[in-house]
């Protein structure tokens, strides 16, 4: 059990750490915001919004991790 829970701090730690953190945050935003429109709202707009927050996000983050360095 002690094993199982320092490597899910391991890997928790990474995640926090990595430069890509916020395409993590556009994929779960897009993930969610895709089931919310299919469950309450069939807006073509609703879904049109989701997909360009989230690229806005995915691609100002790529643009994070290429000039960073």
């Amino acid at each position: 059990m002690r094993k199982f829970i320092s490597h899910v701090k391991r890997i928790d730690s990474k995640w926090k750490s990595s430069p890509w953190r916020l395409s993590y945050y556009a994929l779960i935003s897009f993930i969610g915001g895709s089931i919310g429109w299919s469950l309450f709202n069939f807006n073509i707009y609703s879904i049109l919004g989701v997909l360009t927050g989230s690229l806005i996000m995915v691609t100002l983050n790529a643009f994070y991790v290429m000039f960073k360095k």
